[in-house]
């Protein structure tokens, strides 16, 4: 693949950066000459330069500022698959010694990796490629319903152009699919920035965040300010299966959870926003100005006056800097000294007001074309693009003539916007396919809007008749929302649907008869029914020793789900299929020390896609023990045949993956079975297993009592009771408690005799 430094086809263009072509005049705020040290000329910059008060800069891949920005995050585990052109984050990180870092089988084994360190109390980062995204989405929805503890920044690569892909998806429709902000920078600078914002807002809003970069901003280059580490200890790592073990009852209250974050972040991004001074006014930083003449936020080409990028003037604001009195940057940090002017919300926003007939919203890479290709437009740049901040977008329209987005591939940011009744236009200038670049965006907008077009934009904008086509009239009549043309048609239509909403909600409310309302009473007044284990589960006896044993279990998909409802109460995170090993195996790495956390899973979860996990935790020296909880079947949905139950779908015999065979043909030295039943032996196991240090699986094994279907005599309890409710502990439906005593059900009792083993005075017996 060609080096690919901010060019089309690798060739850097005219005037793109300091590259040997001649800058643009008033590019760089410096009447058309570049300083020294400025994006590429192979000199290091001037102390004091971009306002850094010394601070040291480095010409950075978008790759490379990214580790950067994770490593003064204070990150402790890092873990990816490779993927161009996300490999090189976690290769640069895994040379800093403070830094977990792994390679992992595949992008979901990652993603679980990184998330039970955040569990842990730790920051974790996961890397991968836009189509890794696909690989790693089953633990991605639910993390956003699971939230963290330590911050989670997943960072996605997508690949206009497709340059090393098979297709050109775009990633920002995962974050709205399972509601998680995204971020998206533009240079290194923010992309340095932006990572640790996104660490601070991961925390705040108890969410995993993606931070989507472009392959132009992953393999180009343009300064970043070198800081410190930030040390910070784990968070304290407090059990709470409400808020980690998604079985229904709990993923519906999270859900709710869910909503009701993203509404808030969609409100608060409104605020995340730096509002920059109109046609380059000397001293005028819009509504955050920090009053020094001289730290101007604008590229306006008179001396003293910052652009976004650098100016070579000591004391004058830079994209990055912050920290500085008086000096104030496009991405203030939020702390007390560098964003107290904005309400200490972070900077990833930002508005340019220029000439105004024109205003485009963009976001990422594509910022940098339209800022070379139109100096003169306003912008509205966009850092992050889910949720939107619809308030801020809305403000902007209102202020110029016509709205245009400029974005590759989808149109995500247009469709939402129209769909919110804010007239635009993106997609009919701009191809889905491939990436924009300068020579597209000055080829599609210079005709009406660059040097020589001033005149048919404003004809356009005064009339709608005038210009370049019927394209335009139309937008020129959303603008007039005079509601007579055919486009004020449109917005009244729009208008119109907001009325039916309204119409639907009001009609859901009259369809909410007496009746519905009196079952809805009704229902209130029900026991409740906690779903539980049935009588004679092998599993139950499992969980009884590793609540026992004070044990944190990483749990996963099945009926062992329910091992997380009191009184067993010992699983303490389900996710997703698989995910138990992998959130065991990075809850490890965060925490050394830890020796009490195993993962548990099923047999026909292990095949589906504990394997990977299993091997992740043996390649990357590992001291996870797994327990698998083999029943012979496909439990939880009713008993169907998988690979190591050696029948088809039709009961044929064919091949039985042997489980034992399986784990050690992984790697896996230590691989022990036992009885599920036989739970002082399995104690014994797991005392022993947790205290090693390396990665071992034990075979808990005993069929389901519902497919043996030999049922035993029930059991009952003596006179000799002592009334202990040690009998209790397992949660065994067939057991109660009625006040006077503890009775067994004879007709709910299967005969496997686990209560037995529990009582210390002998005063159970078998019928």
């Amino acid at each position: 693949m060609k080096e690919l430094t901010f060019g089309n086809e690798g060739k850097p263009k005219e005037g793109t950066f300091g590259n040997g072509g001649k800058p643009k005049e008033g590019m760089f705020g410096n009447g058309g000459k570049p300083k020294e040290g400025t994006f590429g000329n192979g000199e290091k910059p001037k102390e004091g330069t971009f306002g850094n008060g010394g601070k040291p800069k480095e010409l950075m891949l978008g790759n490379a500022a990214i580790a950067r920005g994770a490593y003064e995050a204070g990150v402790r585990v890092a873990a990816a698959y490779p993927g161009t052109p996300s490999t090189e984050i976690t290769e640069i990180i895994s040379g800093y010694s403070e830094v977990y870092a792994e390679w992992s089988p595949n992008e979901k084994v990652a993603l679980e990796t990184a998330l039970g360190a955040s569990m842990a109390g730790v920051r974790a980062l996961v890397c991968m490629k836009h189509v890794g995204v696909n690989v790693a989405a089953d633990p991605l929805f639910t993390a956003s319903y699971t939230g963290v503890s330590g911050g989670l920044v997943l960072v996605a690569a997508d690949d206009p152009g497709m340059f090393s892909s098979q297709n050109e998806q775009d990633t920002r429709f995962y974050a709205r699919a399972a509601h998680i902000p995204l971020l998206e920078p533009s240079d290194s600078a923010e992309a340095k920035e932006f990572t640790k914002i996104a660490f601070e807002l991961s925390e705040k809003y108890d969410t995993p965040v993606i931070l989507r970069t472009t392959t132009r901003l992953a393999h180009g280059q343009s300064y970043a300010e070198i800081g410190e580490r930030e040390e910070r200890e784990p968070i304290l790592y407090v059990k709470n299966p409400a808020k980690y073990v998604m079985m229904p009852l709990n993923a519906q209250k999270r859900h709710i959870v869910v909503e009701k974050r993203t509404e808030q972040i969609a409100e608060d991004t409104n605020h995340f926003v730096l509002k920059r001074g109109e046609g380059g006014e000397s001293g005028v930083l819009g509504e955050i100005a920090c009053g020094k003449s001289e730290n101007n936020g604008i590229a306006c080409g008179k001396e003293g006056n910052c652009v976004r990028v650098a100016c070579g003037k000591e004391r004058v604001s830079g994209n990055t800097e912050c920290g500085k009195e008086g000096v104030l940057g496009g991405i203030a940090c939020g702390k007390s000294e560098n964003g107290a002017e904005n309400g200490g919300y972070p900077i990833l926003h930002s508005v340019e007001y220029n000439d105004r007939k024109v205003g485009i919203v963009c976001s990422g890479i594509v910022y940098q074309y339209v800022k070379e290709a139109l100096p003169n437009v306003s912008v509205l740049k966009l850092g992050m693009v889910y949720p939107l901040p619809l308030k801020l977008i809305k403000e902007f329209a209102d202020n110029v003539a016509e709205l245009i987005v400029a974005e590759e591939l989808e149109p995500f940011i247009e469709n939402q916007l129209k769909a919110n009744g804010i007239a635009c236009r993106g997609k009919s200038i701009f191809s889905k396919q491939g990436e924009l670049s300068v020579d597209i965006v000055a080829e599609k907008l210079f005709p009406a809007y660059g040097k020589g077009g001033n005149n048919a934009a404003r004809d356009i904008n005064a009339d709608g008749k005038e210009g370049t086509g019927k394209g335009n009239d139309i937008i020129s009549g959303i603008n007039k929302t005079d509601g007579k043309d055919g486009t004020g048609n449109a917005e009244c239509g729009i208008k119109n649907g907001n009325n039916i909403a309204r119409d639907i909600n009001k009609t859901e409310e009259i369809l909410k008869t007496d009746q519905a309302r009196d079952s809805e009473k009704a229902a209130e007044n029900l026991p409740g029914r906690p779903p539980v284990l049935c009588a004679g589960c092998p599993h139950r006896g499992v969980f009884y020793v590793l609540n026992k044993l004070r044990m944190t279990v990483c749990g996963d998909i099945g009926c062992y789900t329910l091992g997380a409802l009191p009184p067993l109460s010992a699983v303490d995170s389900v996710v997703c299929m698989g995910a138990g090993i992998g959130m065991a195996h990075g809850f490890l790495k965060a925490l050394p020390d830890r020796k009490n956390v195993v993962a548990v899973i099923g047999d026909s979860t292990f095949i589906h896609s504990g394997i990977t996990g299993l091997i992740d935790s043996v390649y990357n020296e590992g001291r996870v023990t797994v327990v698998i909880l083999d029943n012979s079947t496909t439990g939880m949905t009713g008993h169907q045949n998988h690979p190591a139950t050696g029948k088809t779908i039709r009961e044929r015999d064919t091949v039985k993956i042997d489980l034992e065979t399986l784990c050690r043909a992984c790697g896996v030295n230590r691989v022990s079975t036992v009885a599920a039943d036989d739970i002082d032996t399995l104690e014994k196991m797991i005392r022993e297993e947790t205290e090693r240090n390396e990665t071992s699986v034990i075979i808990a094994r005993k069929p389901c009592e519902l497919i043996v279907k030999q049922p035993k005599k029930p059991y009952y309890i003596t006179a000799e009771c002592k009334k202990c409710a040690a009998c209790m502990r397992i949660g065994c439906p067939a057991i109660k408690n009625t006040g006077k005593g503890i009775e067994i059900d004879a007709e709910g009792c299967v005969g496997c005799g686990l209560c037995q083993k529990l009582c210390r005075f002998g005063a159970i017996l078998q019928r």
